[in-house]
């Protein structure tokens, strides 16, 4: 089970950003010498990445700007044992991540762009479990089902996440409508602990 997350994760943060074809064409020959102007356009792309798997539409409205409404999301769960002052206890963990997400790309180069935003926080972790064995205390032995179940919810502080990040290539394609990025940031959430 370890296994096949880390794998989904190294795959998802290696994707990137897919650009499907674009609904319009972001530009057209200007002249017959091969020159290009900029035409706005409209797209969807498919991302994937630590935070999930999902979508976008790309409105490119400058030749240097596009702004990016998007959706992504990953959950999965796991059993984890352990022990803690010589009790065994199962938690049952359940973890998903994702966004709703509107970012404003500015490209620095052709191929290089920055991205600024916002995005409406998914990611909650819930583990709650038992203990597995009992507690001997001194001639005394607690057994599990009086020793208790514990509840916990680990979750953003800040609902609403601002976003900053790097990119490499285009989410939607300069000359052509299949346009490929590689992104790197990441959201400000802060996080918060509380107990059942």
């Amino acid at each position: 089970m370890y296994m096949k997350t880390i794998k989904l994760l190294l795959v998802c943060f290696l994707a990137g950003s897919i650009g499907i074809p674009s609904l319009s064409a972001q530009t057209k020959p200007a002249s017959t010498a091969g020159e290009w102007t900029f035409k706005p356009g409209i797209g969807i792309g498919l991302k994937a990445s630590t935070n999930g798997i999902g979508g976008d539409v790309i409105y490119n409205f400058h030749k240097r700007m596009d702004v990016r409404l998007g959706f992504e999301t990953m959950g999965f769960g796991t059993n984890v044992p352990f022990a803690e002052q010589g009790i065994n206890y199962s938690a049952d963990v359940k973890v998903k991540t994702g966004s709703i997400s509107l970012l404003y790309d500015f490209y620095v180069l052709n191929h290089l762009f920055l991205a600024a935003g916002a995005g409406y926080n998914l990611f909650q972790v819930n583990a709650n479990g038992h203990a597995t064995s009992s507690l001997a205390f001194g001639d005394i032995t607690i057994p599990t089902e009086s020793i208790g179940t514990f509840d916990f919810v680990v979750s953003p502080s800040m609902k609403i996440s601002p976003y900053l990040g790097i990119g490499f290539g285009r989410t939607l394609g300069l000359k052509k409508n299949l346009g490929f990025a590689f992104e790197l940031g990441g959201f400000y959430q802060g996080l918060t602990f509380y107990q059942h």
